[in-house]
This record gives structure tokens, C-alpha cells and sequence, in this order.
């Protein structure tokens, strides 16, 4: 799947800029902006999701991961899931 984006170019004098120093300074994590509640995330390309996906490496963790969860833990997880999507698992204040 590719990843498609518009890139909006800004001067280094702009309000923005300063906005993304302040992405620099945040360990690894991205930025959210909120503008009249709704929030959109802003990180660093190089943080981002890339190309280098390894399905044989995610298989591998796949694999290590298996049997961590005892079967009593796991049907406690999708009643969970379950009863999320039942009532609603988003903020009261989102659509």
C-alpha cells in the first residue's frame, strides 16, 4: 500500500516552523494540534511509518508473541473488544 500526502512547504520565519522545533524536542513522540476539538498529529517523517515493512519480521514477532496470553486472559480480551464496539468505544465529544 502506498502512502500519499500533500506536503505544504513553510518559511523559516513562520509560526509554523517554530511549531515544528517543538516536534524535535518531543522523545519520539508525535504533536497533536487542536483547533476547535479536533486534534491532528504532527510528527517527523523519519518517526513515521516507512517503507521497510518485513512481513517475515512480523511474522517472527508474531511468533514470539504467541502463548503470552493464557486462553482465560484471551476470551477476557475479546469480551472487552466486544463490548467496546457495543457501546461505543469513542469520546463522547467525536462523531
Amino acid at each position: 500500500m502506498a502512502y500519499n500526502q500533500k506536503t505544504v512547504h513553510i518559511n523559516d520565519d513562520d509560526e509554523i516552523a517554530r511549531l515544528l522545533e517543538k516536534v524535535e524536542k518531543v522523545d519520539g513522540h508525535a504533536v497533536g494540534l487542536e483547533k476547535g476539538g479536533v486534534t491532528s498529529c504532527l510528527s517527523r517523517e523519519d518517526d513515521a511509518v516507512s517503507g521497510t515493512y518485513d512481513p517475515a519480521a512480523v511474522r517472527d514477532a508474531v511468533q514470539a508473541a504467541s502463548g503470552t496470553l493464557t486462553p482465560e486472559e484471551g476470551e477476557e480480551l475479546k469480551t472487552y473488544i466486544y463490548r467496546a464496539r457495543r457501546e461505543g468505544s469513542r469520546p463522547a465529544n467525536r462523531p
